[in-house]
């Protein structure tokens, strides 16, 4: 009998101006927030809602298509800044170890509103995931 999926991840590009209108979940619809130029350079992208692939049945095989269309989104960059609960940090960086070179960076903080959470910087490995 075929597992059946109980949710749906989307990527999105987020604009400056759409702050937080895909925040969180929406019943089974998630959306992963790509920004392709926060700090204006050519170097680094961000997705935000990251911590959703920690769901337990999201596959490898869906894992690299939504890579794939973030780094798409992202003009195939291959820094990525993460920013992550801490109760997520090894679970996603289990979820994306396939695809990426190496990390970077991952540190952790407690942010103003005292939530544990760990800024993370991956190197993608594009040649894993655009194929």
């Amino acid at each position: 009998m075929a597992e059946e999926k109980n949710y749906e991840i989307k990527v999105v590009e987020k604009a400056f101006k759409q702050l937080d209108l895909y925040r969180g979940t929406t019943g089974p619809l998630t959306y992963l927030l790509v920004n392709s130029n926060p700090f204006n350079n050519c170097q680094l992208f961000t997705i935000g809602a990251i911590n959703h692939l920690t769901i337990s049945n999201v596959k490898e095989e869906e894992v690299k298509a939504l890579l794939a269309s973030a780094i798409s989104i992202a003009t195939m960059k291959k820094l990525c800044l993460l920013d992550i609960n801490r109760n997520h940090v090894n679970g996603i960086l289990v979820k994306l170890a396939p695809f990426t070179k190496r990390v970077v960076y991952n540190q952790p903080y407690l942010s103003t509103n005292s939530s544990e959470m760990n800024t993370v910087m991956v190197e993608f490995d594009l040649d894993k995931i655009i194929k």
